[in-house]
């Protein structure tokens, strides 16, 4: 059964590459939509001639702040990788042509147009839909057999059409790093007592079907068949079974500033409404440190902020290690 994955890219982060590599060793097609269309020939250079393809991502809220308008944003593109991959053939010629830097502009003005005619008889076969960002790997095997605790494939069950992956996070490391995928071995576990950096709620994949359409930017909705999360239980030695999210939000200090850095002076509420408050304490409080610490031109503070954020994730008693 295809799979494609499908990420909104600000800027390569230094394991950019790696994060391809990695991926394309399970799936078949990454869909890359560029949040700053500029930055193509870069990206270009990064895919050369790999299983990628690179679009022009949408352009909504441009007066929102940064994380906001992404998950906007990436909403939009997600429904312009579903409206492409409706069609089997288009999923095809997109893993059949040559590298990043060919792909034809025709399938982003189709997708997004609303006159496209879906063959819904046709549309059985195209596969999954895996949306996950750069910061986060999909560990499982390498063979696309990955079996749960049920012994079949996630991909090959018929009767399963959303899959939610758990997401543990990457505590950060002391040093700077280059390679969080190689330096970051320990996890906080999810629901642990012990509150996570960034979000806990996973990523989803989603089995295409005609009338699926993301749900924010967790979940989709309007699905064929029934919905799972995996990992489905904890082994009896305490690690997770795969398949399972490996989230990396802030690796290291560096990485950590700089994604506050452009993030800026975000509100207290996702998407700017009152209703939805952003309850995740330390990007509140990163945000606020960041702030300070450009205004007045002295770091100090952030240092010792970050020191005692990540020490807090080191001294959990209940973590999970890939060594």
């Amino acid at each position: 059964m295809a799979l494609a994955i499908a990420t909104t890219v600000l800027n390569p982060a230094s394991n950019f590459v790696a994060w391809l590599d990695y991926h394309l060793q399970r799936c078949d097609v990454i869909l890359l939509y560029l949040d700053d269309p500029a930055k193509q020939p870069i990206f270009e250079q990064l895919c050369g001639d790999r299983r990628v393809r690179l679009f022009a991502g949408a352009t909504d809220a441009p007066t929102m702040s940064p994380p906001n308008r992404l998950m906007l944003r990436q909403i939009s593109n997600l429904k312009h990788a579903i409206a492409l991959l409706l069609h089997p053939q288009q999923l095809r010629e997109l893993q059949d042509g040559g590298g990043a830097g060919e792909a034809d502009a025709k399938h982003a003005r189709n997708a997004r147009s609303k006159d496209v005619q879906r063959d819904e008889s046709d549309s059985h076969d195209a596969g999954w839909l895996l949306h996950i960002d750069q910061d986060k790997i999909l560990y499982e095997d390498a063979d696309n057999t990955t079996t749960t605790s049920s012994g079949s494939s996630w991909r090959t069950r018929s009767n399963v059409g959303h899959v939610v992956f758990t997401n543990h996070e990457a505590i950060p490391v002391a040093q700077e790093s280059q390679d969080p995928f190689i330096d970051c071995i320990w996890f906080t576990l999810n629901q642990n007592s012990v509150p996570f950096m960034a979000y806990g709620n996973g990523k989803p994949a989603l089995r295409i079907s005609p009338g699926v359409e993301p749900d924010g930017v967790h979940r989709f909705k309007g699905y064929q068949g029934s919905a799972i999360t995996l990992p489905i239980r904890t082994t009896a030695g305490g690690t997770e079974e795969q398949p399972v999210l490996l989230h990396y939000p802030y690796p290291s200090f560096m990485m950590w500033a700089a994604k506050f850095r452009l993030y800026g002076a975000f509100s207290n509420y996702w998407l700017d409404e009152e209703n939805c408050p952003d309850m995740l304490v330390f990007m509140l409080e990163s945000r606020d440190v960041i702030q300070a610490a450009i205004a007045r031109d002295d770091w100090t503070n952030a240092k010792h902020f970050s020191k005692r954020g990540f020490l807090a994730r080191q001294q959990s008693n209940k973590v999970w290690t890939l060594a």
